[in-house]
């Protein structure tokens, strides 16, 4: 069994703030992440695959609760939903539980690209309504390594939002 987690980064400053890849956390997503950061503490993680942007490695520092390895994967930044699955594919394969930390859209395609046909339930309304920032999935496969990862085999264990867990609104 695989447990992949998909962060999305936390909201972060406005786009003319700085050049995309510099944008940090605004005060919003530091909010956000005091909330998110409670919710991943209870689980198991293996290893980080997080972009090299400054907003996710802001995102990752704040939700980072043990010295677990951690990876700074380039392709991860501006990634198509395929990128993502291809670097998901490539974790160490004694890793039983990966958290990517990353953007959108690609990461709202690749949830919804994971997720087995006919998920029901209150996590997967909320996901196909869109991934916002701070956004967590927790997706399981009955798999033996991560290069057997496919499409529409996972099963969603969670999916979480800054809103779902009581602060505020979504975006």
């Amino acid at each position: 069994m695989k447990r992949l987690i998909l962060l999305r980064h936390a909201k972060a400053v406005g786009k003319d703030a700085a050049r995309d890849i510099d944008r940090v956390l605004a005060p919003r997503g530091r909010r956000q992440m005091d909330v998110m950061a409670e919710h991943l503490a209870p689980m198991s993680l293996d290893l980080a695959l997080v972009s090299p942007s400054a907003r996710t490695r802001e995102t990752w520092k704040l939700a980072r609760r043990s010295d677990i390895p951690v990876e700074f994967d380039q392709r991860i930044y501006e990634a198509s939903e395929p990128e993502l699955l291809a670097v998901a594919r490539e974790a160490d394969p004694q890793a039983d539980s990966v958290i990517l930390v990353g953007h959108n859209p690609a990461f709202e395609e690749l949830a919804l690209d994971l997720v087995r046909a006919g998920e029901e339930g209150e996590a997967a309304e909320r996901l196909r309504r869109g991934f916002p920032t701070a956004g967590v999935a927790v997706l399981e496969f009955e798999i033996d390594g991560w290069r057997r990862l496919a499409r529409r085999t996972g099963r969603l264990v969670s999916f979480e939002t800054p809103k779902s867990l009581g602060l505020g609104d979504d975006d």
